[in-house]
């Protein structure tokens, strides 16, 4: 950055004469060295010692491979990614790096066009933008100017950075590295962490928040006593990214600046599920703070998130703080994004915060909505429901089955409703079908069956409970038996 006060008056010249070159030029007879001394002559780069150049990103070092020529053509490659023109270097790539015709009988400038070179510089200014930006939010006071400048000139350089980064990462470019790719890859990888906590630390300093709000979650509220607790919705989000829950609440936003983007696990963390989820748990942490509700529409608007994954992350952190109040505004969000939602872990949490009548509106919802429950919703809401709704709600299940794991799920609900009400004589009155009937429990189908003179089957419903462990207890068995066999006799079974 210090050579750009001594800028002469033709730089502009220079610059535009780098951005029409041939790119093949510079890698042959010269071409960079020639191009690197008219950015001397202008002011844009400057030799400090014989084996160091100042460019406008960093100090630039003599490269152990390449000579010279190597040397001039990184500083030119530093040119173009401070000044906004990552096309420069993206055409060296592909029209001399990639391309099989580009070669050449010296060996120097066959190792210039090599694709090897390009990612070496790759390599080495993503280094040097990570360890500034570590150092930004490390060492500087985050409402000092200096930081405010530097961090969006770090993320306007790392941005033509990782466009180069994606072309030598397609797989057919990766596939030349070799042995280096894995650890491009990671490189790559790196690239786009540091850039996102780059974005986010600088959209936090243009909204103001450093100055208005506090640093972190507050120790009332909805920063409460269950944050990152067992079974607590930030303790899912942070899970993850590979966190555990003993991270939060965070100290600062630098903190969860950190932790969030930065904290290496020595693992691809990039990927954009993941890196999707890091947006959501930094979401979580500007709502745990405060941030009103126009300082989220902003975050969502930057950062790609939709309004419907903003209320769900609202709405888990209202439940996170186990504030009653809270909790009421969560549970009038919830049945209007049950598709954003960890469905089955909101109505357990529901459940056991004494919100049946809640989580049932949630899977009531999704019911509504065409979406067949899983094994756990049908259950759970078997369990906030009496005997004639579990009922009507097993007779829903089936009817709304269309396949082998519905009916299956069906049939398991309808079965453990038969066990828990199998004994009371009102179920005996309830209109089943077919497939209903064969998951009444033990204790009610032999009844059940006498109920509607069927006695031959409720006969051999009889046998069959008999050697059961649910099966009824012979006093009944005998009981039964007896009426059954005297029914016969006396009363011509029904056809």
């Amino acid at each position: 950055m210090e050579v750009e006060a001594d800028k002469g008056g033709d730089w502009r010249e220079v610059v535009r004469e780098l951005c029409i070159v041939e790119p093949k030029s510079l890698a042959t007879g010269g071409g960079a060295s020639r191009l690197f001394g008219k950015f001397v002559d202008a002011g844009l780069v400057r030799q400090v010692g014989p084996t160091r150049i100042l460019t406008p990103v960093r100090n630039l070092e003599l490269p152990r491979h390449g000579g010279v020529e190597a040397w001039h053509l990184f500083a030119l490659f530093d040119c173009a990614l401070e000044g906004g023109f990552p096309t420069v270097i993206l055409d060296y790539v592909v029209q001399v790096s990639l391309d099989s015709q580009a070669v050449s009988s010296d060996p120097r400038e066959s190792f210039l066009m090599n694709q090897s070179l390009v990612e070496a510089w790759c390599e080495e200014v993503a280094l040097y933008l990570r360890r500034e930006f570590h150092s930004l939010v490390e060492t500087m006071d985050p409402r000092s100017q200096e930081f405010t400048h530097k961090g969006p000139w770090i993320e306007k350089v790392l941005s033509s950075l990782q466009a180069v980064f994606e072309v030598l990462a397609k797989p057919a470019a990766s596939s030349a590295a070799g042995d280096k790719a894995p650890a491009f890859l990671r490189c790559s990888d790196q690239v786009t962490l540091v850039l996102e906590a780059c974005k986010t630390c600088n959209w936090f300093c243009r909204e103001g928040l450093v100055q208005m709000l506090p640093s972190s979650p507050r120790s009332k509220g909805r920063g409460g006593r269950s944050k990152g607790g067992k079974g607590s919705f930030i303790e899912d989000l942070l899970s993850e990214l590979g966190l555990g829950p003993e991270v939060y609440p965070f100290g600062s936003f630098l903190d969860a600046l950190t932790k969030i983007f930065l904290v290496d696990k020595g693992e691809t963390s990039a990927k954009t599920g993941t890196l999707h989820g890091k947006k959501k748990a930094f979401l979580y942490y500007l709502i745990d703070i405060g941030c009103e509700e126009a300082t989220v529409t902003s975050f969502a608007a930057e950062f790609d998130l939709t309004s419907a994954e903003c209320a769900a992350i609202r709405a888990y952190c209202l439940v996170d703080s186990q504030d009653a109040a809270s909790i009421d505004e969560a549970c009038l969000i919830f049945p209007s994004i049950t598709k954003q939602i960890n469905h089955t872990k909101v109505i357990q949490a529901l459940m056991a915060l004494g919100r049946s009548q809640n989580a049932l509106d949630i899977i009531r919802s999704r019911l509504d909505a065409g979406i067949f429950p899983t094994m756990e919703e049908a259950l759970l809401s078997l369990e906030c429901k009496g005997l004639y709704e579990g009922f009507l709600h097993c007779r829903e299940l089936w009817e709304g089955a269309t396949d082998d794991a519905c009916f299956a799920i069906a049939e398991q609900c309808t079965r453990t409703w038969s066990e828990r009400h199998g004994a009371k004589g009102k179920v005996l009155e309830l209109p089943f079908n077919a497939k209903e009937e064969t998951c009444l429990s033990d204790s009610a189908l032999p009844l059940y069956l006498v109920t509607r003179r069927r006695y031959r089957e409720a006969q051999e419903a009889l046998k069959k409970g008999k050697g059961s462990s649910n099966g009824p207890d012979r006093e009944m068995t005998d009981m039964l038996r007896s009426l059954i066999e005297t029914a016969m006799s006396v009363v011509p079974a029904e056809t």
